[in-house]
């Protein structure tokens, strides 16, 4: 019972190592956002310059980042709720990074084992079951995401201070929908790539023993 639950838990930490991986990579990488900003012109929105428009999103992401940050400051001015917000965000940030150091932990001792025992070729199975997730969660996701935006955070936040105003938020006019639609997108492709990498090198060490 015990090593059944042992095993379990090894496997889930793997998933959560991954997903969380993904969203820490797809979140840093602020070229994204530059692409937005210069093919959508979202200075004009707000009325700053494309070069003040990523100085404020990288401030967003310092603040998001690191705990010893707790001060937010940015050009565009915030209310008191989108401050809050920005708060709640924070917190979801740091949850995180603590979810990735304990389950890549775990992710990376239980990866090790396999390798050392020569059973990377149990990835195969469970990570072909598990990349039809993702793209079951995209078609969900993107046949209707304004819907599935809002829930998300309805679910995530215990108030509604995640919904912005222009007069006294502006920063939302800079962060289309269309952004946080292609981040989750990214999101579910590096799951989908971290699964398949994780395919790839099972049946490769499949191929290797059958050659010797």
């Amino acid at each position: 019972m015990i090593e059944r639950v042992k095993k379990v838990g090894q496997w889930l930490s793997l998933y959560l190592a991954i997903v969380s991986f993904s969203i820490i990579i797809v979140i840093n990488s602020t070229f994204i956002y530059r692409f937005f900003v210069t093919t959508s012109h979202l200075e004009k929105k707000v009325g700053l310059s494309q070069a003040g428009l990523m100085s404020d999103y990288k401030s967003l992401l310092r603040y998001f980042n690191y705990p010893w940050v707790d001060k937010l400051q940015m050009t565009l001015p915030s209310s008191y709720d989108g401050m809050q917000h920005y708060h709640d965000v924070k917190q979801l940030f740091l949850l995180n990074y603590i979810c990735f150091i304990i389950f890549g932990f775990i992710a990376i001792t239980f990866i090790i084992r396999l390798v050392k025992q020569k059973e990377l070729w149990k990835l195969i199975r469970p990570f072909q079951i598990a990349a039809t997730i993702p793209f079951i969660g995209v078609f969900l996701f993107f046949f209707n995401f304004e819907h599935y935006f809002i829930l998300f955070h309805e679910l995530m936040f215990r108030n509604n201070d995640w919904i912005f105003y222009p007069q006294l938020d502006p920063i939302i006019l800079a962060l289309p929908e269309n952004f946080f639609m292609i981040c989750f997108l990214l999101v579910f492709i590096l799951i989908e790539l971290c699964f398949f990498i994780g395919i790839y090198v099972g049946k490769r060490e499949i191929k290797r023993t059958l050659r010797s």
